[in-house]
């Protein structure tokens, strides 16, 4: 008489049409969503405002302009106004007009250009690290909810299934065949099924709200996962070997050496001999006018901008061993990505194509042995237990190694696209 109980397990993780829930059950009604698949989430990352101000504070600085000629300080205006009053003859005002115009003798204007190129470059750097940054931190929320949004479709399946279970207990109880601990039994794997459902409920409206504020969205409506997981296509072996350590970590602790090399060179520059030219107009009272030319010569015998040029030099020094290090973290990185990618596709295969069918045979077995009155439900519902536990390690294997070829494609892109840019640059 327990035929009706047969429990129909299977792999299909997608939600059934309609069972999807928004935030907040409690409130009465779902709230609206808004579906994103993976590359348009991942779209939206790469448009967030900090990377395109980053990007076009780059480009302004291009062109920019030092100077005219050899002239890259500002000109000084001196006026000196007087009054003759001896002898009495000659009382009157005098005054003296002189304009001088600093020539760049120190090499002042190729040390600024050079400045404003690294700051430029940095500036990129900044944005490729923040860019990628935020480009992961898209991808791991993205694939944290469609984890949940998976696991919800098999644990209302499940919750139906358990509520199946205790309707036909509950029927065999009234005819004394089945027992109060059966039903019991039975009751209690439809209400850990219900608590299930509820606990998913909060995790998708918390992991949507998180993945809405690292892509900068409004919280309502909400975010919610369209699409399959990401599969994208890896280098072959033979160029995984030759993978540049190239990271953005690495080419902004580059940048940053170099900028501070660059205006370590401006101080000294600014600081070295200082050579003047100008013209003067001179009044001499009564009726007298005079007019020169003007020559200053700046010494640096005492002020050689020592305290800034150290500074500097100290800064570009950290920032080189800083740059030295990273890459041999990002060569261990690298490394650790392809790992983490083989180890996750293992994982996921053997839970999926093992561990699940081996749960989903157990169960099919109890179930079988509790029609048969050779097993308890408390057998059947310990098994079935263990099947929704391996169900959702093999969601998040799937989404763990997803993460994982994702990370490693994105990390070997960005290291890629900047090494030969690098290059073309060299040429």
């Amino acid at each position: 008489m327990y035929a009706a109980l047969t429990l129909t397990i299977g792999l299909a993780f997608a939600p059934p049409p309609g069972s999807g829930r928004g935030a907040e059950p409690h409130l009465g009604e779902p709230a609206k969503e808004i579906a994103l698949g993976f590359e348009q989430a991942l779209a939206r990352a790469r448009e967030l405002a900090p990377e395109r101000a980053l990007r076009r504070s780059a480009k302004e600085l291009e062109g920019s302009s030092v100077g005219v000629g050899p002239f890259v300080k500002n000109p000084t205006l001196e006026l000196s106004p007087n009054l003759r009053f001896s002898p009495s003859s000659d009382l009157g005002p005098e005054g003296q007009l002189i304009v001088r115009f600093p020539l760049d003798v120190a090499g002042l204007g190729a040390a600024r250009e050079r400045v404003i190129d690294r700051v430029g470059a940095e500036l990129e750097a900044q944005a490729d690290e923040l860019g990628l940054e935020g480009t992961l931190s898209a991808a791991r929320a993205w694939l944290d909810l469609w984890v949940v949004v998976e696991t919800q479709g098999s644990a209302e399946r499940d919750a139906a299934l358990a509520r199946e279970l205790v309707g036909k207990l509950s029927a065999a109880r009234r005819v004394e065949e089945a027992s109060a601990l059966d039903v019991l039994d039975a009751e209690v794997l439809a209400d850990e099924a219900e608590l299930a459902i509820l606990a998913l409920e909060g995790e998708r409206h918390d992991r949507a709200l998180r993945l809405a504020r690292v892509l900068a969205m409004a919280p309502s409506p909400l975010p919610t996962v369209a699409g399959g997981l990401p599969e994208p296509a890896l280098p072959a072996p033979v160029e995984q070997a030759s993978w540049p350590a190239e990271l953005p970590a690495v080419r902004r602790a580059e940048r940053a050496a170099e900028l501070a090399e660059a205006r370590a060179e401006e101080a000294r520059a600014a600081s070295a001999t200082d050579l003047s030219l100008g013209w003067s107009l001179t009044r001499d009272a009564p009726q007298g006018w005079t007019t020169g030319a003007v020559i200053a010569i700046g010494l640096p015998w005492f002020d050689r901008a020592q305290a800034s040029t150290a500074e500097h030099e100290s800064a570009a020094r950290v920032q080189a061993a800083t740059s030295a290090l990273e890459r041999e973290r990002g060569r261990a990185d690298l490394a650790a990505e392809l790992h983490e990618v083989e180890h996750t596709r293992e994982l996921s295969q053997r839970l999926e194509a093992v561990i699940v069918p081996r749960h989903e045979a157990v169960a099919s077995a109890r179930q079988r042995l509790v029609e048969a009155g050779e097993a308890t439900v408390h057998e059947l519902v310990l098994a079935r237990r263990a099947l929704v536990a391996a169900r959702r390690r093999a969601i998040e294997a799937k989404a763990a190694h997803a993460l994982a070829r994702v990370r490693a494609k994105l990390v070997y892109e960005a290291g890629a696209a900047r090494a030969a840019s690098s290059r073309g640059a060299g040429r």
